[in-house]
């Protein structure tokens, strides 16, 4: 998602989610889908539930400076979200550690954050879509 392609005469690399990001409200919405799978993969790998956090707030920071158009495509670029729970999952698979039922409604309650986060960006973008065309509409 972040490191698909190599910027000549850069370290940084580009990836989907930049050029996801350049649709409105649906990039965000499919790049934020994706990153929420990368949780769910740590759930199933019995990731503790500290990591699964950290990778959650990596997550809701993108988002939500992601909602501001131009200047959220912009950090997501500089931020890799995906790169950075990926490093933290490979960083700690070696660990077998189990989920407990605890861990489950821990990382339950912060995907349903995440969820929501996700929805009342997609709302806001499209309210502000609409705004937009009903002033241009109107010119």
């Amino acid at each position: 998602m972040d490191r698909l392609i190599r910027i000549p005469g850069i370290q940084k690399r580009l990836g989907i989610n930049l050029i996801l990001d350049i649709v409105p409200g649906f990039g965000d919405i499919a790049a934020a889908l994706i990153s929420v799978s990368v949780l769910v993969y740590g759930i199933r790998k019995g990731v503790p539930k500290i990591l699964l956090g950290r990778m959650a707030l990596n997550v809701l920071i993108n988002e939500i400076v992601g909602i501001i158009p131009i200047v959220g495509s912009a950090f997501a670029f500089w931020f890799t979200a995906n790169t950075r729970n990926y490093d933290l999952l490979r960083e700690h698979l070696d660990v077998p550690n189990r989920s407990t039922k605890s861990d489950k409604i821990f990382v339950g309650a912060v995907l349903g954050l995440v969820i929501f986060v996700i929805v009342a960006a997609t709302i806001g973008t499209f309210f502000i879509l609409y705004e937009i065309a009903k002033l241009a509409s109107s010119s």
